[in-house]
């Protein structure tokens, strides 16, 4: 079993010093116990030799994305916006037919600044293959109504004509994956059930109009495709992304107990002190 771990990051210097923090808690507290290989994605305003000296002692493989082109529906949309509905429409479907992923069995997103704070003792991705999950998760939220224009019709109607009754609620607020943290049976995601249910999203151009994330693309496919028992909520996993604090159940002794929750203490000061 191959696995690797994937990020997509800018070419400035707070990325580059975030990821740079990113893998080096990666180093500690997962792959010890979940072994996989490491892809940096870029853009082309930042330079593979960048991430030299910077990457936690970790052998990290890059490549090259790119987001410049302006597909009709994004026409009107200020270029400053572009970027983010070019990311939502990589990670949504693109990224699963790159060829740096080919040959590799799961997929593991993180953001440059994703952070896995606890050690997490057991292997995710034999997890992953043993009890039969297509994807993984840490939290659900819940989006903006005004980035979800017309996403809840094309549910409605994509269900409905493929004869499936949804599973799970449709009024605002929409409810995401939280997907800066995310793991993919890839193989499952280039088969015809997701292809299928990507091919009307990619239709409809509500990514490149309306900014529909990756996150609500995910959950309203996989909640109404999939049966519950092949989505795992990974909440053994103590982490972080921006603001957002996830406390894992990692822990097994009193000791260990209270490294978890001081340290948790300690981050959320500074982040309050920022």
């Amino acid at each position: 079993m191959r696995n690797i771990v994937v990020y997509l990051i800018r070419g400035n210097d707070a990325s580059i010093s975030a990821l740079e923090k990113s893998l080096s808690l990666l180093k500690e507290n997962f792959l010890p116990w979940s072994p996989a290989d490491i892809l940096v994605f870029h853009e082309d305003n930042m330079k593979p030799s960048q991430l030299e000296g910077r990457t936690a002692g970790l052998p990290v493989k890059t490549a090259l994305v790119d987001f410049s082109s302006v597909p009709p529906e994004m026409a009107d949309v200020p270029p400053e916006k572009r970027g983010y509905r070019h990311m939502c429409h990589f990670f949504a479907n693109d990224i699963f037919f790159r060829g740096e992923l080919d040959g590799y069995d799961y997929y593991m997103r993180m953001d440059d600044d994703s952070f896995i704070l606890s050690p997490l003792r057991f292997n995710v991705f034999e997890r992953m293959r043993g009890d039969g999950y297509k994807y993984a998760y840490r939290v659900v939220l819940k989006d903006r109504p005004h980035v979800c224009v017309g996403f809840g019709d094309l549910v409605k109607d994509y269900f409905a004509a493929e004869g499936r009754e949804l599973t799970c609620r449709l009024p605002p607020p929409y409810k995401v994956f939280y997907t800066n943290f995310e793991i993919c049976d890839i193989n499952w995601f280039k088969g015809k059930d997701w292809q299928d249910w990507f091919a009307a999203i990619d239709k409809a151009g509500g990514i490149w109009r309306y900014r529909w994330g990756d996150h609500i693309i995910r959950y309203y496919g996989l909640s109404n495709i999939l049966p519950q028992s092949m989505l795992w909520c990974l909440k053994e996993m103590h982490y972080r992304h921006q603001s957002e604090w996830l406390p894992g159940w990692t822990v097994r002794t009193p000791m260990e107990a209270f490294r978890h929750y001081s340290h948790t203490a300690i981050m959320l000061l500074r982040g309050f002190f920022k």
